[in-house]
């Protein structure tokens, strides 16, 4: 906050501003991990996984699995959407 404002020593500014770029890239990059992910095709662990994982993606998510390989896109996508919430 005190870089935001002017007041900090500009040694102070310069650091708190290459974090904060560090940090842009670093979300920029996940996020375009993250939708390289959502698009693929195919199959992967997050078709198969554990118990406790089946639990938390909810009975929508468990219908979605039973259908294996047979997904189309749409419900390839949806279940992916509900790994990640």
């Amino acid at each position: 906050r005190a870089a935001e404002q002017g007041d900090a020593p500009s040694e102070l500014k310069k650091r708190a501003q290459v974090m904060l770029e560090r940090r842009k890239e670093a979300v920029e990059a996940f996020v375009a991990d993250l939708n390289t992910w959502m698009e693929q095709k195919g199959n992967g662990e997050w078709l198969a996984p554990d118990e406790s994982m089946r639990q938390s993606l909810g009975e929508e998510g468990r219908e979605l699995l039973a259908k294996g390989d047979t997904l189309d896109e749409r419900d390839q996508y949806r279940l992916k959407r509900l790994w990640l919430e």
